[in-house]
């Protein structure tokens, strides 16, 4: 595997997670600080394709 491919699953994992939680947040009562949860764990999805799409500074 390289190491696009890893950081593919890294961001692909935390945004179905993301989901998931959100479902179960529909379903089932939950405490009041679990949509912070979900929201964190979107933002490490996110950064993670933020990173993917992120141009490396052209060599000078």
């Amino acid at each position: 595997m390289d190491i696009k491919t890893i950081m593919v699953c890294n961001a692909v994992l935390p945004l179905f997670l993301g989901v998931a939680l959100l479902f179960f947040r529909s379903w089932q009562k939950t405490y009041a600080s679990f949509g912070l949860w979900i929201a964190g764990t979107f933002a490490i999805g996110l950064g993670y394709i933020g990173i993917l799409l992120w141009r490396s500074p052209p060599n000078t």
